[in-house]
């Protein structure tokens, strides 16, 4: 296995992702992704990562902005380890279909 460790600095992406850019936010969190993707390739260490970079690129930064903000939401639900059961099965099945809205859109 490759053992190199890439950092964000080791990306060679000719896309600005700097808030300060002229793109659009939404862009701008595509192609941090598109970097991220990009490094995790780079390590060799990832199966599947073509597969799921592939996917990306194919998906309109404005709905990838929006499929990761739910995509975020239902991870933070799944750290609140505190809730009752109850209430984390109603949060989760709110989050998963939205989820599915975003999908489908």
């Amino acid at each position: 296995m490759n053992s190199k460790k890439l950092t964000v600095v080791d990306s060679q992406l000719p896309t600005p992702t700097l808030a300060s850019s002229e793109l659009t936010p939404e862009e701008i969190v595509t192609n941090r992704l598109k970097e991220l993707l990009s490094i995790a390739q780079a390590t060799g260490q990832v199966p599947g990562i073509e597969m799921i970079a592939l996917g990306v690129s194919m998906i309109e930064p404005l709905k990838l902005a929006r499929l990761l903000n739910c995509l975020s939401e239902i991870l933070l639900g799944v750290v609140k380890w505190d809730l009752r059961q109850d209430l984390y099965e109603a949060m989760m099945n709110e989050f998963l279909t939205e989820l599915v809205n975003e999908i489908n859109s």
